[in-house]
């Protein structure tokens, strides 16, 4: 069912303040001196200012980038006829959706898929690929990364 963030937060102990303002954003992120930034269908672009906060800042975006970058990628890529799609983990950069690939998780598409069942069918794929992505985190380091490779496509709102 759905649940609310600040309720998950508090029942584990943990603050949670919920904004809009890139500028509130910031200023509570510089008081709270983070280690890690982590995204996941989130939006809006995140300001460099906010990115320079700590060495390690990561994405969780729905496709196997280079291709579908930007919004709605599972829509883009039914309507292009991918065989696969899948999640990718990258390092965050001022550019939506082109930092260095930290790990990818794979994802054939079905007949029949429709953008909302590709979403559903991503979400444990998504836990998968984040909690490989911690595993490297918390125990020798998140490494640099690779390039991203093969066709690109940006997708607009």
């Amino acid at each position: 069912g759905d649940c609310d963030l600040r309720e998950v937060a508090a029942s584990l102990g943990f603050a949670c303040q919920l904004s809009d303002s890139d500028e509130e954003i910031l200023q509570l992120t510089e008081a709270f001196v983070p280690d890690l930034i982590v995204s996941a269908s989130y939006r809006r672009k995140l300001p460099g200012s906010l990115l320079r906060l700590c060495a390690d800042s990561v994405n969780f975006h729905p496709s196997l980038l280079p291709k579908h970058r930007g919004c709605w990628s599972g829509f883009w890529a039914i309507f292009e006829g991918d065989a696969e799609t899948g999640v990718t983990c990258h390092r965050m950069v001022e550019e939506f959706d082109r930092g260095l690939v930290l790990h990818q998780e794979r994802l054939a598409i079905e007949p029949g898929d429709t953008s909302f069942s590709l979403y559903q069918r991503l979400l444990p794929v998504t836990a998968t690929c984040a909690q490989r992505v911690f595993d490297l985190y918390f125990g020798s380091g998140l490494p640099q990364g690779r390039a991203q490779e093969g066709p690109a496509s940006y997708h607009f709102r």
